[in-house]
């Protein structure tokens, strides 16, 4: 700046200098994070919603408008309880919107983890499943200012548990021996047939290889190995053998492995 005489003549100048190396630094590093927050934000694989504590949507990413199969339109100030969602809980029971993780990690100040629902907005199509998420996010007096809502689309995974489970019903109303098992060849599961049969309960065999705890002194050993040989390399294979039951008992058994990619 000048300095000036009694005269007010300028006869100097003082300069005057701050380092703000730092706070430069500071700046650059934030504006970095901050996009590749924005990158991260974007590009994740699941859906992202961030509320504020009306519960009104600031922000998201494309894969919730994906998921939710909503307009973007929709999504700018949408609140969550602006639109009517039928929902349900896994065992059927029918929730409204002050159930779902936002309103519940708002109320309780919570993150809420793994809250699996189905949801639809029209009652003619199938429900979407989702596993979702909320963390509450507060200011400097504790209070909620912010919930991010993410949630991953389960629909397929969903449907093939339900056909399982299906699948399973069937084979426990069947009268043959159901087993399956694992790559090793180990038996995982068997159905109630097995206890009427032979006279052992699932978890007696669960762990062993079919044919061990049946193997008896006229059973033949090639074709038992020869079933486990089928089960390692899952090959197709058929035969009968002589075995014995859970009490010594003779008895003939068919094998037949249905290998299941």
């Amino acid at each position: 700046r000048p300095v000036f005489d009694h005269n007010k003549k300028m006869y100097a100048s003082v300069a005057s200098f701050t380092d703000i190396t730092e706070r430069v630094t500071t700046e650059a590093a934030l504006k970095a994070s901050e996009e590749k927050f924005r990158t991260l934000f974007k590009n994740l694989p699941i859906g992202v919603l961030l509320y504020d504590k009306d519960f009104i949507v600031q922000e998201w990413n494309p894969q919730a408008i994906e998921i939710l199969d909503m307009d973007e339109n929709i999504l700018k100030n949408y609140k969550m309880n602006s639109i009517k969602w039928d929902a349900i809980t896994e065992d059927g029971k029918i929730i409204n919107t002050e159930q779902f993780p936002p309103f519940i990690a708002f109320k309780h100040k919570k993150t809420v983890t793994d809250f699996i629902m189905g949801v639809r907005r029209n009652p003619a199509k199938d429900y979407l499943w989702i596993k979702a998420s909320a963390t509450p996010m507060f200011n400097d007096m504790g209070e909620v200012i912010q919930i991010i809502s993410t949630f991953e689309d389960i629909s397929e995974s969903k449907r093939a548990e339900n056909e399982i489970k299906k699948l399973a019903n069937i084979a426990e109303r069947t009268a043959d021996i159901i087993l399956t098992c694992d790559e090793d060849g180990n038996v995982t599961w068997a159905n109630s047939a097995l206890t009427k049969v032979l006279g052992y309960i699932p978890e007696e065999v669960i762990g062993y290889k079919p044919g061990e705890r049946t193997s008896g002194e006229e059973t033949d050993p090639n074709i038992i190995k020869a079933l486990h040989e089928a089960l390692k390399e899952h090959l197709m294979f058929n035969a009968t053998v002589k075995a014995v039951t859970k009490t010594k008992k003779q008895c003939w058994i068919n094998y037949e492995v249905t290998p299941i990619n």
